[in-house]
């Protein structure tokens, strides 16, 4: 029965593709990819795309679904045509700069992080992966520990989220203050744990067992 309605709904969608319906186009890339038809779903985003380029909204989607394929140079460039048509969509700067991270183009990451920041003066979103991308780079031109420091301070003034205690952490440790970097941390594994955040808490301990050790971060946005 559920195979039918699949395949009802999608020759419904296909039809409504066929008459020009960049919307059905989208609904169709839905369908196909929950049902692991990630390559066709890419092609009915891609439809959709074509059919109506100032879409934001079809361009955004094309963009996730291909960061979600491993595709994030292409990613990164569908991010970009977002940003073209609204240059103040926040999670627009946020997936296009890691989409560069997470292809490991960090100097990419960077210029483009800088450039977002000049959209967007003071985003937190923007401004935590900045600072950790400046604490936690794996390229020594990239890594910059006092900036990253002054910028995660002035954000744990202003946040209280955790995500913003291990982006301090993350500073200290790249300069050298392991044991701070090991306190706050150890305050936020607690934290994670008291709030029923297992998958969380684990990835917190084992930033927390670097410090202790006295070594830094590197590439938290690969820490799954």
């Amino acid at each position: 029965q559920a195979a039918g309605d699949f395949e009802g709904a999608l020759a419904n969608l296909e039809r409504a593709s066929a008459d020009g319906s960049a919307e059905a186009d989208l609904d169709r890339a839905v369908l196909l990819e929950r049902a692991g038809r990630r390559d066709e779903a890419l092609e009915a985003l891609a439809a959709g795309a074509a059919r109506e380029p100032q879409s934001a909204e079809i361009l955004t989607q094309w963009a996730l679904a291909l960061g979600r394929a491993g595709r994030f140079a292409e990613a990164a460039a569908r991010f970009d045509a977002v940003l073209a048509l609204s240059p103040l969509a926040q999670s627009a700067h946020v997936g296009r700069a890691m989409s560069h991270l997470l292809g490991g183009d960090e100097p990419a990451a960077l210029a483009v992080l800088e450039a977002s920041l000049e959209a967007l003066p003071g985003d937190p979103g923007l401004t935590l992966l900045l600072a950790r991308l400046l604490a936690a780079a794996t390229s020594d031109s990239v890594r910059d520990g006092p900036r990253a420091l002054e910028l995660a301070l002035e954000l744990r003034l202003r946040h209280q989220g955790f995500e913003y205690a291990e982006t301090l952490a993350m500073a200290f440790a790249e300069v050298g203050r392991f044991e701070e970097a090991a306190g706050l941390q150890r305050q936020t594994v607690a934290e994670l744990e008291r709030g029923g955040r297992s998958q969380e808490a684990a990835r917190a301990g084992r930033r927390l067992a670097l410090y202790a050790a006295g070594r830094p971060c590197r590439a938290p946005w690969r820490d799954p």
